[in-house]
């Protein structure tokens, strides 16, 4: 029997990815939701990882991952444009840790946010990557 060791899962090396591209566009970056910060920030949250069954160590399938970013209510125009520069780094992606990965689609949808005492808007990237090693 072959074992063959992996440092990552596609789910966690995709996540990587996205946030570096997010930081490294100079976006407030977080693993979780924030408790107390300034707005604008993106927050990548929910990853739902669907593998292709095969006959061999391979993994193949495909990776959604959902990003959101919040911003006051002044800051519609901040968090589409920071919705657009997300989708568009992410279609340059080609690799995520020992992944060849390929970008399929992003739905963004803009939504008002209630949930504090202060209006917010609420970008979602619903971004979806096919993977194999």
């Amino acid at each position: 029997m072959i074992i063959v060791e992996i440092d990552k899962s596609p789910t966690q090396a995709i996540f990587d990815e996205i946030y570096k591209i997010s930081a490294n566009l100079g976006y407030d970056t977080y693993t979780q939701t924030p408790n107390t910060v300034g707005y604008p920030f993106v927050f990548i949250g929910e990853q739902f990882d669907t593998p292709n069954e095969t006959k061999s160590w391979y993994e193949v399938g495909t990776v959604r991952t959902t990003v959101h970013l919040y911003g006051d209510e002044n800051q519609r125009k901040k968090i589409t444009e920071m919705a657009r520069m997300i989708k568009r780094q992410c279609k340059l992606l080609r690799t995520a840790n020992v992944y060849t990965v390929a970008y399929q689609s992003c739905y963004i949808q803009l939504a008002d946010d209630k949930s504090t005492s202060q209006l917010l808007r609420h970008g979602i990237l619903d971004i979806t990557f096919q993977y194999a090693n």
